[in-house]
C-alpha cells in the first residue's frame, strides 16, 4: 500500500498534466501535417553514436569531458584544506562543504564554473546544429557548425536564462503552467542555432511549432530523463562498488564520472536537435531523410 501511495503520489502530476494537455488540445486545437512520432525522436537521440558522431564525440571530450575531469580533481585537491565530513553530520555535510569552498576560493571557484558552464553550451551550440542540419537533409561540416558557434554563445545563454526564469516564475504558480511553459521553450535554442532568430523570436517560434505536440513531447522527455538517469546512477553505483575508496580509485571515479557526462551531453544534444526536426516535420511538413542516411 505504501508503494502505491507513493507510486500515484509521484505519478499524479503528471497524469493530471497530461489531462490538462489533452483537454487543452481539444479546445485549442492545432492542424498538425502528421502526429509527432516519440520513438523517432528517442531513435534519433540516441543515433548519434553512429559513425558520424565520432567527431562530435571528440568535441565532447574536449570541450565537456577534460573540463568535467579537471573541475573535480581540482574540487579533490582543495577539499583537504577545509574541516573534514563527520560521519553523522547528515546529507548536506557535502554541500556545505562546497559552501566552504566558495567561501575560501570564491574567485577560483566561480571561474571555474563559469568556465564550464562556457564549454558546454559551445558543445550544445555545435552538436545541435550539426544534428538539427543533419536530420534536415542537409550537408553540413562539424567545422561549420564551430566556426558559428562563438557568435552564438551570449544569445543562447540569454535564452536559456529566460526560459529558466519563467519556468521558475510558472513554478511559483502551480507545477502545471511551470511545465507547459518548459515543454514551449525546449525548441527555444535548436530555433536560435538553426535559423538564426533574435532572442525573443526563438520563444515564440518554439511555443509555435510546439503547439499539438505538447503531449506527446512531455512522454518523449521523461522517457529521456528517466533512461539517462538510469544510465548515469548504474554506471556510479557500479564503479563505486567496483573501486572502492582509495586514491587511485578515487581518480578513476573522475574518469568515469567524466565519460557518463560526455555521453549524456552528446544524447541530450541528440534529443534536442532531433525535438526540433520532428516539430518541424509535424508543423511544416519537412521531408526528413531515413536515418539510416543521416546517421549511416
Amino acid at each position: 500500500m505504501a508503494m502505491l501511495m507513493l507510486g500515484l503520489f509521484l505519478l499524479g502530476p503528471f497524469v493530471t498534466l497530461g489531462i490538462w494537455l489533452w483537454l487543452r488540445s481539444r479546445r485549442e486545437p492545432v492542424e498538425l501535417i502528421e502526429t509527432f512520432d516519440i520513438g523517432s525522436v528517442l531513435g534519433r537521440s540516441f543515433a548519434v553514436f553512429g559513425r558520424e558522431g565520432r567527431p562530435v564525440a571528440l568535441l565532447a571530450l574536449l570541450l565537456v569531458g577534460l573540463p568535467q575531469m579537471l573541475w573535480m580533481m581540482t574540487l579533490r585537491a582543495v577539499m583537504p584544506e577545509l574541516p573534514a565530513v563527520s560521519p553523522g553530520t547528515g546529507p548536506n555535510a557535502q554541500a556545505d562543504r562546497l559552501i566552504g569552498l566558495f567561501r575560501t576560493f570564491p574567485a577560483a571557484m566561480t571561474g571555474g564554473m563559469l568556465a564550464l558552464l562556457l564549454c558546454s553550451f559551445l558543445f550544445y551550440i555545435v552538436a545541435i546544429r550539426f544534428w538539427a542540419q543533419r536530420g534536415e537533409g542537409r550537408d553540413v561540416t562539424l567545422g561549420s557548425a564551430i566556426r558559428l558557434a562563438p557568435g552564438l554563445l551570449l544569445p543562447t545563454l540569454a535564452v536559456t536564462v529566460l526560459g529558466y526564469l519563467g519556468f521558475l516564475a510558472s513554478l511559483l504558480l502551480f507545477v502545471v503552467p511551470g511545465v507547459v511553459m518548459a515543454l514551449n521553450w525546449l525548441a527555444a535554442i535548436p530555433v536560435m542555432v538553426n535559423e538564426r532568430t533574435g532572442i525573443i523570436e526563438a520563444l515564440r517560434r518554439s511555443r509555435m511549432l510546439a503547439m499539438g505536440s505538447r503531449g506527446r513531447m512531455l512522454v518523449a522527455a521523461l522517457l529521456m530523463l528517466v533512461l539517462t538517469m538510469l544510465v548515469s546512477l548504474v554506471g556510479n553505483v557500479a564503479m563505486r562498488g567496483l573501486i572502492g575508496d582509495a586514491a587511485p580509485a578515487a581518480t578513476l571515479l573522475i574518469v568515469v564520472q567524466a565519460l557518463v557526462a560526455i555521453l549524456s551531453a552528446i544524447v541530450h544534444a541528440g534529443f534536442f536537435a532531433a525535438v526540433y526536426v520532428e516539430l518541424r516535420r509535424v508543423r511544416e511538413g519537412f521531408a526528413i531523410p531515413m536515418l539510416a542516411e543521416v546517421f549511416a
